[in-house]
């Protein structure tokens, strides 16, 4: 009776775990964020009472008198009064004198236009140096803690409460959809097949639109320039956007559908909506080419015709057209389906895939290996990726000469450099970006020589790596070396990590957040700061969290016009936590660019530029992580604050992921646009690349790549894959930190911290967007900022934490900086002892660098399972007795010889046939060495676990 009970118990135990295990495997998945009960939306009001006002000197909306919250009218579709003037271009500001230094970091009271609140101490802590390795402390903050209202410097309160809608998020599957079985059942029977018929027209609408005005027909166009008329111009342009706004909401409405409903139908409602709108833009482009530019006295009708007339790649034949977009479509395929041999001349079959290299990669550390893999990729691929890479510069190219340009780079060029078919550049853009390069290049350097010393112990002083050279590329763990983020846990200058995500989450789930709520939450600073009401629309319309019973596209999260003048809105797959309430505010600043433009004319709606408009969805992603503004959300406690340490650390986990890509942005477009221009022929296009990337990036080829140098850039998703310029990202990333720097301006947070912005520099951001397209993106740059350039100053400024930490590290120890020298190698003393070998870092090992009890362990493997290497294997702990079954090792608190398992050398459990039944003799080891074996398996792992179970339940038994 006592066995069985003790079975039991030890049996319920053993589930108990398993359960808590597979718990906490959930909650680490951020993927899955479940909450402790289902919570439905926090009313309007409810999220008022929570929120004590305080007073405000910028005049708000009053609050709503009735406790219900009051729906706001419908807007209508008629168009509004431009704004009465363009907003005076302002003087360019001093970047450097806005923010303060690293060493004069202390918060101080915010600016009275904010909040009147009173002023925190103005006691500048002094200054003090942080060793490389030296951990400090890191605040803890009392998650319960809610900062009295008179210390918060946002007053959300005085924000009009709305009608949010009636959105609920799905916590059950939808209801079966009988008459979508019976549909598919009827094609089942009459066709044989759930396939669609490919040529049934879906998309009825777009159908009866095509052919339906003189905009689609090219039947009696004049010859160019031939038309000098200003007023034909001016009613063809008015005819023009009543035409389009028909077939861009059919395409807005099919887009709709398949990201949100993913099926067969919808995708081919979608293709159909798009090659309507592709015969639509041909026909329309050769017709307005008939106007004479120069003959049109109306700006903004001259705008729209110089818009109107770039055709783009939709220049082409339809036959070329096609052929374009199957070389496209060729080359994405290649990415995703090409098998990838873990080793050179392995066997088939080879299970590896493009998206499982980062990964591959990311978990080993045997140069070897990372070294196999690399080649691997470009030997399988790279002469057809040649082939294929050549057909398509050549249709783009020519697509580039039906428009006006002489070869593609100028084409790509042409949204930055403001030229057209009949105007020159503004600006050599490609020589401002040279500029910016050699503002940022020292910072670049220093990151650079940082984490050559890191990967150089991390490899084990390999002799590819020098002490004064370019860094080996395929080392830096990423596919193209353009992500050093991978390095970040081996890497990191501090043992710190930033405990406010975290604390968002808890405080998120106390007071029952849903994705919903972090929109509104979201949206009442975003009127706060001065932006409009959004029309009802975006809370009934707008997706927030994933539908689970559709096939839905989550990536990226878009914001949408559905170009009817009343309805936005958003989809995004969201779940509550401190990355997703970030995204709220960068998809509002998404949608608000949108909905401010709503005035201007069809085409003149949205940024000038996408660079332009990311960017400022980025800067209000910072501001969304201000700790005062989460204060003012109730999302963290008082005393929430990172230190320096924490700072550091989260901009080098930055600069690995995005500062390092500015100077592969720069090598991608540089060697792109020489292709484009035949400045080398296809027989140097190696060469050049492999010069480009030692110069910018300090790079350098491993020096056993052999065949497979030849197609590093055709095989480089950033070239081949990615057919657009890289310079989007490069001018995004550099404008979003003179734009943030606008906004802070006069702040005495630290540029990296964000800031909640000033009102007066927050209407001048919604001037700028109010004019939508009506200017180019250098004069929205001019209004939000005061200037027209590229200036790396103010990203200079938000990196000074981590560039003076870098400074001193670099400098203590001795490291090199640059790669122009003469590839001495490291000594051994110069080599760091990494971070997580000192703080035992929770970052996951790689499997060849962990070891169980019993293996071996003298490469430096971690032994696990309360077990210590010997210098050759893994043996048990002191105190610890090694239970040793079959060819497993297990350490126990207990000696096995008192449950009676006898003093043999080895113990054997199993199940035999009765005729090969023998007598096994039992035994048990306690020594400290035991032999050399593999038990590293996960079915080794859980017999281990069954066997120490047993042992128990009979030690304890007899």
């Amino acid at each position: 009776m006592r066995l069985r009970y003790l079975i039991f118990i030890l049996f319920i135990s053993l589930i108990y775990c398993v359960a808590e295990d597979v718990n906490v495997d959930i909650k680490a998945d951020s993927s899955v964020t479940p909450l402790p009960e289902p919570v439905t939306e926090p009313t309007p009001n409810e999220m008022d009472k929570s929120e004590q006002p305080i007073a405000s000197p910028e005049p708000v909306p009053e609050p709503e008198a009735s406790p219900e919250p009051v729906a706001e009218p419908e807007p209508t579709a008629e168009p509004e009064p431009e704004p009465s003037s363009t907003p005076e271009p302002i003087a360019e500001p001093k970047p450097n004198g806005s923010h303060e230094s690293i060493s004069d970091m202390a918060m101080e009271g915010l600016e009275s236009e904010l909040a009147e609140i009173p002023k925190q101490s103005e006691t500048v802590p002094e200054e003090h140096m942080i060793s490389p390795q030296q951990p400090l402390p890191i605040p803890v903050t009392d998650e319960t803690s809610i900062p009295p209202m008179s210390h918060m410097p946002v007053n959300l309160e005085d924000v009009s409460s709305e009608d949010y809608g009636t959105y609920e998020e799905q916590s059950k599957p939808d209801d079966v959809d009988n008459d979508a079985i019976q549909q598919l059942v009827d094609r089942f029977l009459n066709k044989g097949s759930l396939d669609n018929d490919k040529t049934e027209k879906l998309n009825k609408e777009v159908q009866e639109l095509i052919g339906s005005s003189q905009y689609w027909k090219t039947d009696s166009i004049k010859e160019e320039s031939s038309i000098k008329d200003n007023s034909a111009a001016v009613d063809w342009v008015q005819g023009y956007n009543t035409e389009a706004q028909k077939i861009l909401k059919l395409v807005a409405i099919a887009g709709w559908d398949y990201f949100t409903s993913v099926s067969s139908d919808t995708k081919q409602k979608l293709d159909e909506a798009e090659d309507g709108l592709r015969m639509f833009m041909s026909a329309s482009s050769k017709q307005a080419r008939q106007f004479d530019i120069a003959s049109i006295t109306d700006s903004i009708t001259k705008r729209q015709i110089e818009l109107i007339s770039v055709e783009g790649m939709s220049a082409l034949s339809n036959e070329k057209f096609m052929e374009y977009n199957n070389i496209l479509s060729t080359i994405n395929k290649v990415f995703t389906t090409t098998d990838i041999c873990e080793v050179e001349g392995q066997k088939e079959p080879c299970l590896l895939k493009f998206s499982d290299l980062r990964g591959s990669i990311a978990n080993s550390r045997d140069p070897e290996k990372i070294l196999n893999l690399w080649k691997s990729w470009r030997n399988t691929v790279g002469k057809d990726m040649t082939k294929n890479y050549r057909q398509l510069v050549d249709l783009t190219n020519e697509g580039a000469k039906l428009n006006g340009f002489e070869h593609a780079g100028q084409m790509w060029l042409s949204p930055f450099d403001l030229s057209t078919k009949g105007r020159k550049r503004e600006i050599d853009l490609m020589a401002e970006i040279d500029k910016v390069y050699g503002q940022i290049e020292p910072l670049y350097k220093q990151v650079h020589a940082y984490v050559r010393r890191e990967i150089a112990a991390i490899y084990n002083g390999i002799p590819s790596i020098t002490r004064d050279g370019a860094i080996p590329v395929h080392l830096l763990k990423g596919v193209n070396g353009d992500d050093w983020s991978q390095h970040y846990e081996d890497t990191k200058p501090f043992n710190a990590d930033d405990d406010i995500p975290e604390e968002v989450l808890r405080s998120m789930r106390k007071q029952n957040f849903t994705a919903k709520a972090m929109f509104t939450k979201a949206y009442r600073f975003m009127k706060f700061l001065g932006f409009e009401r959004l029309p009802k629309t975006f809370w009934n319309k707008s997706i927030f969290s994933r539908i689970w019973t559709n096939e839905m596209i989550c990536n990226p999260a878009t914001a949408y016009d559905m170009m009817d003048g009343i309805d936005y809105r958003v989809k995004i797959c969201a779940q509550v936590g401190a990355p997703d309430f970030v995204e709220a505010h960068q998809l509002l600043a998404q949608l608000y660019y949108k909905y401010s433009s709503r005035r201007q004319p069809l085409l003149l709606r949205d940024a000038p530029n996408p660079s332009l408009m990311k960017a400022i969805e980025k800067v209000f992603g910072i501001i969304a992580g201000n700790p005062d503004y989460m204060k003012s959300q109730k999302l963290v406690g008082e005393n929430a604050m990172r230190d320096e340490a924490i700072m550091v650390n989260r901009l080098y986990k930055e600069a690995l992921s995005e500062l390092v890509k500015l100077p592969f942005d720069i090598v991608v477009d540089k060697w792109r646009f020489g292709v484009f221009d035949n400045q080398y022929d296809e027989t140097k296009w190696n060469a050049v690349w492999w010069k480009l990337r030692e110069k910018y990036q300090g790079v350098s080829l491993p020096l056993e790549a052999g065949e497979a140098a030849e197609y590093d850039a055709v095989t480089s998703p950033g070239v081949a894959r990615q057919h657009s310029p890289a310079m989007k990202h490069f001018v995004s990333y550099v404008i979003q930190f003179q734009i943030l720097d606008a906004l802070c301006m006069g702040d005495s947070t630290p540029l990296s911290e964000g800031c909640i912005p000033k009102m007066e520099q927050v209407k001048k951001l919604i001037a700028a967007m109010e004019k939508g397209s009506e200017f180019d993106w250098l004069d929205a740059l001019e209004v939000i900022t005061g200037s027209r350039k590229l200036d790396a100053t103010p990203m200079l400024l938000y990196y000074e934490p981590l560039h003076n930490w870098l400074l001193t590290a670099n400098k203590k120890d001795n490291a090199y900086i640059g790669w122009d020298g003469t590839g001495k190698a490291f000594a051994k003393d110069e080599l760091p002892i990494l971070s997580n070998a000192e703080s035992g870092s929770d970052a996951i090992p790689a499997e060849e660098n962990i070891a169980y009890p019993g293996d071996e362990c003298s490469n430096g493997q971690e032994c696990l399972l309360e077990s210590i290497c010997n210098g050759t294997i893994c043996v048990c702990n002191e105190g610890l007795f090694t239970l040793h079954i079959g060819n497993t090792y297990n350490c126990v608190q207990g000696n096995p010889a008192d449950a009676g398992f006898g003093d043999g050398s080895n113990l054997i459990i199993g199940l035999y046939p009765n005729e090969n039944q023998t007598t096994q003799q039992t035994g048990i080891q306690t020594t400290t060495s035991v032999p050399k074996h593999n038990n590293a398996s996960s079915s080794t792992n859980i017999s281990n676990l069954m066997t120490i179970v047993l042992f128990f339940i009979m030690f304890y038994t007899f």
